[in-house]
Order: C-alpha cells, then structure tokens, then sequence
C-alpha cells in the first residue's frame, strides 16, 4: 500500500485524542476553555435504576448518563422527564454544580458505549478518543490516497500505524470529529493539557493577509511582502497587534478593498501550521511539554468524519483510521462541486422532449465539467447536438436526477420507468 508519512507523535497515557487542529483553543486546561464559543453552559447527570437504558434511548449525546454543553439545562430536565414518563423508565435528569472537565468527559467516552473508543464533547464541538495506544514508543502517522481519477491528491484515510503487518480481526468505529478548519491532529489526552492554541508562548504574533487587493493594501499601509501569497508583519508584540490590524480591517469592512487576514500568536498550532503552509505533504510537528504532537491538512475540508479502532485476535490495537474520504464524503463533495459544474444534455431531451433515458458518468475534462451526459438514445450518432446545462438547472427541470448524480465516475442509469432508474452494472 503506498502511503505519505505526515508525522509522528508519541501517546504517554494510552489515549489518543483526533481532534481539529484549528479548534484546539476550546481545550479547556484545569479550568474553563481561554475563548468560549458560549459563557454559561451547564451539564446534566441521569439518575435512578433505568438511568443508562433512559439515556440511550433517549440518545442526546454519546455518554448515556451524561448531557454536556446546555444552554438551558431546566428545559433539558423537563424534557427528560417527559420522556421517560411516555416510556415508563425510573431515571431523571439532575443539574451538575459544576461543569463536567474535558478530560473527563474523554475517560467516560472510553466506557460509554463501546469499550476503547468513543465521542466527546469539548465547548459544543466533538473529537474522538482512542484507548489501548501503545505508550512506549513514537506512532507513526500517514495518508493513504485515494485512487487516480476524480479525487486523486485527497486522503482515503489518515492511519495512525501501530503494527503494519497485524491482520484485523475486529474493528469499532464512531462517528465522529468535528472539522471546522480542514485540519485534523493527533494529540495524547495528558498531553493536552499543554498543547497551547491562540496563546503566544513569546509573548509575539505574526498579522497577515491575502487576497486580490492584497498588494494595494499592503503598498498602502507599508505592509511586507512575506511569500507568493500573503503580506503583513511578523514578530510583532502580541500587545501591539492591534495599531497594525486596525487599519487593515477598517480598509476590507469599507468594501473598497477585498482581502482576507490571519492572526497568529507564535503558539503550537502556529508552529504545525507553519509547516502545513511550506511542505508537500502539508502536516507538521510540534514538541509540547517534552512530546511529538501531529497535525495535517485532511485534504477534504470541514464536515464530521469517523474514526475507526482496528483490533486484532488479541484485542490489541493494530491501526487507528480516520475515514476522511468515506462513501459518503464523496457524495458530499460532489454536490458541492455540481454548484458550478455543467453536464451534458441532448439536444432530443431538451428540445423534443424525449424522456432522459440514460445518464452516464465519464471522467471530467476539466474542473467545470461534471462528466454527466443525458441522453434519450434516439439520437443520431454522427450528431447527437449536446448542450452545456449547468447542473443545478438540469435538477430544476428533472429533479429525478437529483439522487443519481453522487454516483461516482463509470456509473450508468437506465430509465425502466415513470421517473425511476436502475443502474446498470
């Protein structure tokens, strides 16, 4: 199996956290998260003998005894209550004084539901932890790609490696860890607790922007020239960010000048995205509190992907697998792709009303090209008059298309009936 090495990074307590990268800063570390995305948010504990039978069918949250993270904890008890009195279940929903920490919430992911692995909750956002990691040595990360054609240069999966030659008896898989920022890390749970986002460790930053009014703006405002892309300043005193920012953000919300900025404090996450930004394989490193964490570009973008724990007959944990190019993400991307892409649609569909008896995928020749061709088959073979539609226009007008058009590259549909098609193998 061909791979690209992304990294390494080393697990001292067993457990291993996938989390977004650029999220990290929600993090609580001994106490509340530095940024909250809410200030007052409560956590709920379900009592009483059917209390984990009530919680996983009432299914709020991946810990059946716990919900986290509420912004109206009375109205949440009311409705448990309601619940369980419909399914006449003795458990009730009761207010935490405080907060349930981070960590925490992690230990009880690994117990919730399946043994080893689980979803958590950090400040409304979720990650996956993984338990039974080999704490002795660095674990080698990498991106297995995916297949020449449509999606080449994207990640099938992101595979923590823990025995390459191991055979998989047994795999567990959750869904999922939430991607906001198109970058996953992997992080030790301990280690964590050090790994700092959005927190200057020298006490200096780095102000940058980018995009089509970029030189003007920079030529305006004495900005530096800092690569190909982006102009700003570097190093400057975390204090003084903002005599510089000012300007620049007062000039883009005119509306005269579009360009795009990026804070960075000279923290961990700054020091992995550096090397994201310059390395072909866009991961990097960073060394916290005396240990390797791993963070990469997942090559997909946001959305919320599973995490799967391969186990072998042992009940060792052999590999750990982010699912980043999953089924179901491709039919994803190629919706969002079809916003502006065209497909090719005859002439005796569009103008003689014939019905769109075939529906055929081909390989894209060039990025506005969905590659999907409608046909009726009456069409002459020497000139079958095809028209360029783009393709929200095409489900407009036949929005029996719609569910076909995920299908990948080679698919072929063959109308059988009023409005329902059959792939043809």
């Amino acid at each position: 199996m061909t791979f690209v090495a992304l990294g390494s990074f080393d697990c001292p307590s067993g457990v291993l956290l996938v989390v977004d990268l650029g999220l990290a800063h929600h993090w609580e570390r001994r106490g509340l998260p530095a940024k909250r995305r809410e200030e007052t948010l409560y956590d709920v504990a379900f009592e009483g003998p059917d209390a984990r039978e009530a919680g996983l069918r009432y299914d709020r949250g991946y810990d059946p005894l716990r919900q986290y993270d509420l912004r109206d904890a009375g109205r949440a008890v009311e409705r448990f209550a309601a619940f369980t009195r419909e399914e006449r279940l003795d458990a009730r929903a009761v207010v935490l004084p405080t907060q349930v920490p981070h960590a925490e919430r992690v230990r009880r992911a690994l117990s919730a539901r399946a043994s080893g692995i689980g979803c958590f909750t950090y400040d409304r956002l979720w990650g996956v932890a993984v338990g039974g990691i080999p704490t002795d040595r660095a674990l080698p990360v990498v991106g297995v790609p995916m297949p020449p054609g449509e999606f080449a240069g994207r990640f099938r999966s992101i595979d923590v490696v823990i025995d390459a030659d191991a055979v998989v008896a047994a795999t567990q898989e959750v869904t999922g860890v939430m991607v906001d920022h198109g970058q996953l890390a992997c992080v030790d749970l301990e280690v964590m607790d050090s790994f700092h986002a959005m927190r200057s460790l020298d006490g200096l930053a780095d102000y940058v922007f980018w995009g089509p009014a970029a030189p003007e703006l920079a030529d305006r405002l004495g900005a530096t020239k800092l690569d190909e892309r982006e102009y700003g300043w570097r190093d400057l005193s975390v204090d003084e960010v903002g005599r510089y920012a000012q300007p620049v953000q007062a000039a883009i919300e005119s509306g005269q000048l579009r360009a795009a900025v990026d804070y960075r404090p000279h923290c961990h996450v700054d020091e992995i995205n550096r090397q994201i930004r310059r390395g072909p394989s866009r991961s990097g490193e960073a060394v916290v509190a005396g240990r390797r964490v791993c963070g990469f570009d997942n090559r997909w973008g946001d959305g919320v992907f599973g995490v799967l724990r391969d186990l072998d007959a042992d009940g060792r944990v052999v590999r750990v697998r982010m699912d980043v190019g999953s089924e179901a993400v491709q039919r994803r991307m190629r919706r969002v792709a079809h916003r502006w892409q065209r497909a090719l649609v005859t002439r005796a569909v569009l103008d003689d009303a014939e019905p769109a008896r075939f529906v055929d995928r081909y390989a894209p020749r060039r990025r506005d090209d969905s590659g999907w061709v409608v046909s009726a088959g009456v069409e002459p073979e020497d000139a079958p008059g095809f028209v360029a539609l783009p393709v929200p226009e095409l489900t407009a007008r036949y929005p029996e298309l719609t569910p076909l058009l995920d299908a990948e590259v080679g698919a072929r549909f063959r109308l059988v009936a009023d409005g329902r098609y059959e792939r043809e193998e």
